[in-house]
């Protein structure tokens, strides 16, 4: 990974941050594939919230997708995850951050 140019774009990580984002996108790629599905990054909110009631739904998270020019269908790359998630950190995704709170 890139720390360097990461950290560039996404100001607002910090190294250590940005390798603990890392390490979290590995835990979440369940099939070690190297992408997170839709469903894949749904069951490790599950699993973070301890809930299958956390508020964020199939839709809500493609969405997110959609609205960062990705498709949901493929999953998301390590990336696009951290841009996914500046944008629930900058509180720009759509109310997803409540659940991620």
């Amino acid at each position: 990974v890139d720390y360097v140019a990461l950290a560039a774009k996404f100001p607002g990580f910090s190294h250590e941050e940005l390798d603990h984002i890392k390490k979290q996108f590995e835990s979440f790629d369940k099939d070690k594939d190297g992408t997170v599905t839709v469903p894949e990054l749904i069951t490790s909110v599950h699993e973070i919230l301890g809930t299958s009631d956390h508020g964020v739904t199939e839709g809500e998270v493609q969405n997110l997708i959609k609205k960062h020019e990705g498709d949901p269908s493929k999953g998301i790359m390590f990336p696009m995850f951290v841009q996914i998630l500046d944008s629930i950190k900058q509180g720009d995704a759509g109310g997803i951050g409540a659940g991620f709170s």
